[in-house]
């Protein structure tokens, strides 16, 4: 991981895109620490919150401790919810990064969301506004990957 790249900053040597957790949700951190600091990465910065904690805070040794974290996770993401959170897969914010608009297989449709009007999108997409788009997984192609990220 580069240390000096911002999210979505893409290498001249190859197209890929840097996606830097921002946002640090262990063990130590509270609540409302967690929170200020997804609200200065949103609000100041003007990045998507990329969130960073480890199995080991909710599958130990120590069940009150797993207990107490998952806690924490579930008002984090019922708050998250609340300011209106769009959750995306990894491949998903890096073709954003990189095209300004995704594309993923869930079953047997396409989850398309074009972020932008001059996004680079897919021919199965010409045409759609922006927003967020269900397809019929045989009008999107290839049907299992993110067409960005060939």
């Amino acid at each position: 991981q580069d240390i000096y790249a911002r999210l979505g900053d893409i290498p001249s040597v190859a197209e890929a895109a840097c996606l830097v957790r921002n946002v640090f949700c262990e063990a130590d951190a509270s609540l409302d620490e967690v929170l200020r600091a997804a609200k200065a990465v949103h609000g100041t910065h003007h990045e998507p919150i990329v969130v960073s904690s480890h199995r080991s805070n909710y599958a130990s040794f120590a069940p009150g401790r797993d207990a107490t974290n998952l806690e924490r996770l579930d008002a984090l993401l019922t708050a998250f919810d609340r300011m209106g959170a769009c959750y995306l897969t990894s491949a998903e914010l890096a073709s954003l990064c990189l095209a300004g608009c995704s594309a993923r297989r869930i079953g047997n449709r396409v989850l398309f969301r074009r972020w932008f009007d001059n996004a680079r999108i897919p021919l199965f997409a010409e045409g759609l506004p922006v927003g967020v788009h269900w397809l019929s997984a045989d009008k999107a192609s290839p049907p299992d990957r993110d067409f960005a990220l060939e």
